[in-house]
C-alpha cells in the first residue's frame, strides 16, 4: 500500500510519518483537493510526514521554530492530542507495529546516523506533554536544527545532513530497528487528532 493511500483512506486521518524510503515526495503548497484546502474541522487531523534518507517534515498547517530556539520547533496546533502511532519497521523482513497513545508525556526519538556503523549520530525527537498536547519536534547533536529549519518553510523542512539515514526508531518504550540500505520501510505514522473545533488551533 503507498503511503497516499495510507494518508487518504480515511476523511480523518492526520498523520505524522516518518520513512526512510525517499519515493514518496509531496510538494512544499501542502496537503490539497481539488477543490482547496481541507480543514481544521472537528475531527480532522493534521498529516506531517517525515521522510528520509534526507530527512524531510511535511505539515499541512506547519510547524515553527519555539521561542527562538534554533533546535525546536512546534507544531501550529497546541490543542490537538496524539491519539496512536503506527510503526513500519524491519533489517531482515518488513515489520509493522501500532501503539495507542492514551496518556502522556509520550515521545518518538529517531536516531539519524551517516553510515551503518553509526558511530556518530543525531536524535530527532517528536514530543507531546502530559495531556497529549502541544507536539513538538526537537533535534540534538546534528549541524543544522529543525527550528530554523522551520523558519524557512514550517509545512516542508528539508533537514539537513540530507545524505544520513534512520538507524532506528523508538517510540513509546520500544525500539524499532531500521535497514540502513532502505530495503525495508521504516516509518512512523503519528496521529494527531483534533477532537472537537475548538481543538483545531
Amino acid at each position: 500500500m503507498s503511503i497516499l493511500k495510507v494518508v487518504w483512506t480515511a476523511a480523518s486521518v492526520i498523520s505524522i510519518l516518518i520513512a526512510l524510503l525517499t519515493t514518496y515526495n509531496v510538494m512544499t503548497g501542502g496537503w490539497e483537493l481539488p477543490f482547496g484546502r481541507l480543514g481544521p474541522f472537528s475531527g480532522d487531523d493534521d498529516p506531517i510526514i517525515v521522510s528520509g534518507g534526507s530527512l524531510t517534515i511535511q505539515s499541512r498547517f506547519g510547524l515553527k521554530e519555539h521561542g527562538g530556539n534554533a533546535y525546536w520547533a512546534d507544531h501550529a496546533h497546541t490543542k490537538r492530542k496524539l491519539r496512536e502511532v503506527d510503526i513500519s519497521y524491519g533489517t531482515t523482513s518488513q515489520m509493522t507495529d501500532s501503539q495507542t497513545v492514551s496518556s502522556g508525556p509520550y515521545t518518538v526519538a529517531l536516531t539519524y546516523c551517516p553510515d551503518s556503523t553509526c558511530a556518530s549520530s543525531e536524535t530527532v525527537t517528536f514530543a507531546v506533554d502530559n495531556h497529549r498536547q502541544n507536539l513538538n519536534v526537537q533535534n540534538a547533536g546534528g549541524s543544522s536544527g529543525v527550528g530554523a529549519e522551520a523558519n524557512s518553510n514550517g509545512k516542508y523542512i528539508n533537514h539537513v545532513p540530507t545524505t544520513w539515514h534512520v538507524y532506528k526508531i523508538r517510540a513509546g518504550a520500544k525500539t524499532y530497528p531500521c535497514d540502513s540500505s532502505s530495503a525495508y520501510q521504516c516509518q512512523a505514522i503519528l496521529y494527531y487528532h483534533c477532537g472537537t473545533t475548538g481543538d483545531c488551533q
